[in-house]
């Protein structure tokens, strides 16, 4: 989940690309090599299927479904979109405290966590088309206050664009830019790449559950890390959702492939107008960049975009958390909580 810089494309699942090097567990394929792997990581989901039942509903999409979860009550309904291979599992802890004084929506997108997998290419356009239709086949009304972390802050401005008289306001969670290739210095783009090949391992060796004899090796403490505020059963089941799932690597590697098709949609969306907007920003985790690379312009880069984003209503409160990281989700659910319940005051005033 740690994709040294954080933006669209870092997502929870990266910091498995650390975690290839101990793929000196490597020598565990020739023991669950072949049928056997398969065998065992068969089984291990048939496990996690039954200990982990689905939560919410299954909705219909046009011959698919995809898992959506509300609670509470009060208005306006609240959707959550994750960043990035995120599951809606990552906004568990925000859900939590949201329903307690409004309606809040989470939901998996098409290849990951209970939903069915979708149809390629994985674009935001594809994703917000989804999205629309499961709120309306589920019978959500809007106008809805639009939560989008990292990735999902592209598909909540396109939402936004498409469909304004069902959009009621929106928050940007450590969002993405559409700009932020172009404007980063050139080393940073070999990050994208060399996420892809990650997640491409990553989809075999979870295949052959490889990825899941290293969590019972207590290998994952980097990985779980990010989950120290979720209970324990749910830090499991949501290792079990990602981590070890081949088909959660393969979603994320869509998503992250399809990026720039992307960042070209929501960049022709332009400005929101007076549409409410509150942008959370956290730090960028530049601590394991190379020695070559330019940090000191990859931070001044990041929260030049971090203002620009903010700049996009003329109705926008700027939040910036020193102390968060990029999972602000799951790390500091509170400062969530309350640019949500913030920008629910700007709606109903």
């Amino acid at each position: 989940m740690d994709r040294h810089v954080k933006r669209p494309e870092t997502k929870l699942k990266a910091i498995g690309r650390r975690l290839t090097g101990i793929v000196g567990v490597i020598i565990i394929i020739t023991v669950l090599s072949g049928g056997s792997g398969l065998i065992y990581q068969s089984v291990s989901e048939t496990k996690d299927s039954q200990q982990y039942p689905l939560l919410g509903q299954m909705v219909d999409v046009g011959g698919y479904r995809l898992h959506l979860n509300c609670t509470g009550q009060g208005s306006p309904t609240v959707v959550l979109e994750s960043g990035l291979g995120g599951p809606a599992l990552q906004w568990a802890l925000v859900q939590q405290k949201l329903e307690k004084t409004t309606r809040v929506c989470s939901y998996d997108r098409a290849g990951l966590g209970w939903s069915d997998v979708g149809p390629l290419p994985r674009t935001s356009q594809q994703m917000v088309n989804e999205l629309h239709t499961l709120l309306h086949n589920a019978g959500i009304e809007g106008p809805y206050v639009l939560v989008g972390h990292s990735l999902g802050g592209f598909n909540v401005r396109l939402f936004a664009h498409e469909y304004p008289s069902e959009t009621a306001g929106i928050v940007l969670v450590a969002s993405g830019s559409e700009d932020d290739n172009a404007r980063m210095p050139p080393e940073y783009e070999k990050i994208e790449e060399s996420n892809k090949q990650t997640d491409h391992l990553m989809i075999a060796l979870a295949r052959f559950g490889i990825l899941r004899v290293a969590g019972n090796m207590g290998l994952l403490s980097s990985y779980t890390s990010l989950l120290a505020k979720f209970p324990p059963k749910l830090q499991t089941e949501f290792i079990a959702q990602t981590f070890y799932r081949s088909q959660y690597w393969a979603t994320s590697y869509a998503e992250l492939s399809a990026l720039n098709e992307s960042r070209a949609q929501v960049a022709a969306t332009g400005s929101l107008g007076d549409l409410p907007l509150v942008v959370l920003s956290g730090s960028p985790d530049v601590s394991r960049l190379p020695p070559s690379f330019p940090v000191e312009q990859i931070k001044r880069t990041f929260q030049d975009l971090q203002v620009e984003l903010a700049g996009l209503s003329s109705r926008s409160t700027h939040i910036v958390c020193d102390t968060c990281d990029h999972y602000i989700p799951m790390t500091n659910p509170d400062m969530v909580v309350d640019a949500i319940n913030q920008e629910l005051a700007n709606v109903h005033r």
